[in-house]
């Protein structure tokens, strides 16, 4: 983050009439989607995260993150405004960093999940389509790249929705999930409405799980779930290449941006999982060289 709008964004928290006697003001540097900071008080700390993209999707990320809190399924709500989401700092490592066998990961995530798909607030449908379309405007994508990218779409698996959708967090990454007493959800930038298969395809995507460890996802879920919920392995595999080619795409344009090249690899990974699983001729990663 440049210095200058550091600043501005800085100013802008300490004007903000949710905060009283502020102490001090950090950015996160983990993220890379929108910008946060941690927020001391003379009375308590807080996350402050700044929208810088759409209304609509940052008005989806506070409704569901507001009704998430208040199931506890996330970190309580503070202040929540056009620009920004303030919720209380929960002193907890992200499941990412804890020392936990990865089957006992997917058993918190799943039972997560679960309560996630029971939430109420309504937001948009999933269209996977116009996602991949909103990455690939980016400058970064050469117009080679997107000529590729915008034909190889129409071979992709298509899918018409369930008529009973549920709210889908979109990233279940290990990094979003706080490891404490009572785990939680966070970021909930990417929320749609959609096939809880989808949900599960991007979890063992954006995780990197194994294909073995499909599954296990699959019977942790369905446990979670009591046995009321059946998932669709045909369904999850589908999504899958849907998942990998957002997921590399995204990370490209990101490492583009950033200069990352840890990044990059994330990228590259993904776009190879697309290759392997796919049934198209032309290498994506190749593609995207």
């Amino acid at each position: 983050m440049c210095t200058k709008l550091a600043d501005d964004l800085v100013n802008q928290l300490k004007s903000l009439p949710c905060f009283e006697a502020v102490i001090d003001i950090s950015a996160i540097e983990e993220g890379h989607s929108h910008h946060s900071f941690i927020v001391q008080t003379s009375s308590a700390t807080f996350i402050a995260k700044y929208f810088e993209s759409s209304r609509v999707t940052a008005k989806s990320e506070s409704t569901v993150t507001i009704e998430a809190a208040q199931r506890n399924l996330a970190p309580r709500v503070h202040y929540v405004c056009d620009k920004w989401l303030i919720s209380e700092f929960i002193n907890a490592s992200s499941l990412s960093q804890v020392a936990m066998s990865v089957e006992d990961k997917i058993k918190v995530v799943t039972q997560l999940l679960v309560r996630c798909h029971q939430l109420t607030s309504k937001v948009t449908r999933l269209d996977l389509t116009e996602i991949v379309h909103n990455i690939i405007q980016s400058h970064y994508f050469s117009v080679q790249q997107q000529q590729y990218i915008t034909a190889l779409l129409p071979k992709l698996p298509l899918f018409e929705l369930q008529s009973k959708l549920v709210l889908c967090h979109g990233d279940a990454n290990f990094s979003n999930t706080l490891w404490s007493e009572k785990p939680m959800l966070i970021d909930f930038e990417c929320v749609s409405m959609a096939d809880r298969e989808f949900d599960l395809a991007m979890f063992i995507a954006i995780n990197r799980l194994s294909e073995n460890e499909i599954d296990n996802t699959i019977k942790h879920y369905q446990t979670n779930a009591n046995g009321l919920i059946v998932i669709d392995k045909s369904l999850v595999t589908r999504y899958l290449n849907w998942c990998y080619l957002i997921n590399g795409l995204w990370y490209y344009e990101r490492s583009c941006a950033m200069q990352d090249d840890n990044l990059r690899s994330l990228a590259f990974y993904q776009l190879n999982r697309y290759d392997e699983i796919s049934e198209d001729v032309k290498s994506a990663v190749i593609q995207m060289r």
